[in-house]
């Protein structure tokens, strides 16, 4: 490696470097390396930028290739194994990466826990990345909270993340404060854990294509966890064979392409009193059916977002033999319920038709 204009460093191609211990570059600096880096520990990091308290502002990275010795379709995560690159401040900066790929643990880990002893600050940065391949997680940020340590407020171009156990994590059980990104993916699929693991808030997610992974099976694409909310996550492709979602938290959107007619719309679809029924196809539906109640019967109808507060849509007590008929809005991972208060009461099947 060389310096080249003041507070640079380049690292010429063709050259491939082996890094047996970790890299810290402590001070904003412009790297210019296009020559490929082998980590060659079994455990650690690769690189890691930002080591003090204070804002580190005005980093501007390249690194063409990290590579470790990780193999193809990890299937767990190796919480003491190796990581590629872990920031822990650095604010206001470019940062690009070509391909990380072959690492146990992490590839990229935004570490905002104020668990290094100082302010950790990972903000107002833009994060251009290649592939991101065969890590045991593709993108980690983890934060405390907004007023002292946290990754928040970042841009990120990602042409291909795939093929990690988990491909992006935002936050954990017990944080949430990893918030306001946006994230622009060309693909992400292969994954054989989660492909979206999302805590956090106020977050947008534009994914282009989401597939299966190499044996065709559909993994869980996005999994919101109940203490994410108002985040807003669009694929390009639909639910019908290569997207799982696992619906949680408040007042998400969740948006996907339209199925084909083949799914909807659908009809001859039994519902039972007391049974939950949810929205799986990606899109809001609407649903049609009716209900046939004797004398001195009373019914209602619930439909809502979340299971735990769906409200009460139709609430009916009839005098005498009645055919009701009803028309419910069911948004994208929504339910519906009916329920049989007193009386005797039938339902009809119902019938399905996109409503997006």
């Amino acid at each position: 490696m060389a310096g080249g204009l003041r507070n640079t460093v380049v690292a010429p191609q063709p050259y491939v470097f082996s890094v047996g211990s970790e890299v810290k570059i402590s001070s904003p600096i412009k790297l210019e390396f296009l020559a490929s880096f082998h980590y060659t520990a079994s455990t650690g990091t690769c690189f890691s930028f930002g080591q003090s308290a204070g804002w580190s502002n005005g980093y501007d990275v390249h690194i063409k290739n990290i590579y470790g010795n990780g193999g193809s379709f990890p299937t767990t995560v190796n919480t003491s194994g190796t990581t590629a690159i872990v920031i822990r401040n650095m604010t206001f900066s470019k940062f690009r990466v070509d391909c990380i790929q072959n690492f146990t643990n992490r590839a990229l880990f935004c570490d905002g826990t104020g668990l290094s002893g100082y302010q950790q600050v990972i903000q107002h940065n833009h994060f251009i990345l290649g592939q991101i391949v065969n890590n045991g997680i593709g993108i980690t940020m983890l934060s405390l909270d907004a007023e002292n340590s946290s990754c928040q407020v970042c841009r990120w171009d990602i042409q291909n993340v795939y093929q990690n156990y988990h491909n992006i994590q935002v936050d954990e059980p017990g944080r949430r404060a990893s918030t306001s990104h946006t994230f622009y993916i060309n693909s992400m699929d292969n994954q054989h854990g989660v492909g979206i693991d999302l805590y956090g808030m106020w977050n947008k997610f534009w994914v282009g294509f989401a597939g299966a992974d190499e044996t065709g099976t559909i993994t869980t694409t996005l999994r919101v966890n109940a203490s994410a909310e108002m985040n807003t996550i669009e694929f390009g492709n639909n639910a019908e064979t290569s997207i799982s979602i696992s619906y949680g938290g408040k007042n998400n959107r969740i948006i996907t392409a339209p199925p084909s007619t083949a799914y909807l719309p659908a009809s001859g679809i039994g519902i039972t009193s007391g049974v939950n029924n949810q929205n799986t196809y990606g899109v809001p539906i609407t649903v049609y059916g009716y209900v046939v109640a004797n004398a001195s019967s009373h019914f209602q109808i619930f439909c809502g977002p979340q299971l735990s507060s769906m409200p009460v849509i139709y609430d009916m007590s009839i005098a005498g033999n009645s055919l009701f008929p009803f028309m419910l809005r069911v948004p994208a991972g929504g339910y519906y319920k009916v329920f049989t208060v007193s009386g005797t009461v039938a339902y009809s099947t119902v019938s399905y038709q996109d409503a997006s």
